[in-house]
């Protein structure tokens, strides 16, 4: 019995505690953009970045999170 399989993108879970007011944010930019979770974080973390580098990134520097 041959049955096709859908590959899965692999998300790799490192136990990150959010508060329930980010989650919230999180869903409801999901739910608007109807994109995963992962993809939400990587686009709202570039744009955090690109907003730290206005040269596009050209020179990267360090980020200090405090």
């Amino acid at each position: 019995m041959n049955r096709m399989r859908i590959k899965k993108n692999k998300t790799i879970s490192k136990g990150y505690r959010l508060k329930p007011e980010t989650h919230k944010l999180i869903t409801k930019i999901q739910r608007s953009l109807k994109i995963s979770t992962d993809e939400v974080l990587n686009k709202a973390c570039s744009k955090y970045f690109e907003e730290l580098n206005p040269d596009n990134g050209k020179s990267i520097k360090k980020l200090t999170i405090v």
